[in-house]
């Protein structure tokens, strides 16, 4: 997906954060990339990944209440996006725009075709730059 930097900032623990946008929306992020250090105002192509898991329980519920794709609200990256597929392990793949199609472990119980709207607090998003810089 085509991010662009509009923030950087660094964490406690060292690592960088952005705050990126994208054809899907606006997010925030670890920055993962080895082969560059972020830029504000620089475009990437970039993988963005969610490291949690999709839980109806914690942190997923029915989709459709606002934003569609990524938005950030009170300080957590929200993510609004349609089940494209599922496999048998709970494995979902939700498009959440036309080049970009992001993969979550489900706690099970999805379904194709569902809008899923999935906050995931920071760092549970990481950016890894893919392709030349």
């Amino acid at each position: 997906m085509r991010i662009q930097v509009v923030a950087v900032s660094q964490e406690a623990d060292g690592h960088l954060s952005v705050t990126f946008e994208s054809g899907a929306g606006r997010a925030r992020g670890k920055w993962v990339s080895k082969s560059c250090k972020p830029e504000v105002g620089k475009a990437y192509d970039a993988e963005i990944d969610a490291e949690a898991i999709a839980d109806r329980q914690t942190n997923t519920s029915d989709g459709r209440q606002g934003c569609r794709g990524l938005c950030i609200e009170n300080g957590v990256v929200v993510l609004e996006a349609d089940i494209e597929a599922i496999d048998d392990d709970g494995l979902a793949y939700l498009r959440l725009a036309d080049d970009c199609l992001l993969m979550i472990e489900t706690s099970g119980d999805f379904s194709t075709g569902e809008v899923l709207r999935i906050t995931l607090p920071f760092p549970a998003v990481s950016v890894t730059v893919t392709g030349a810089v």
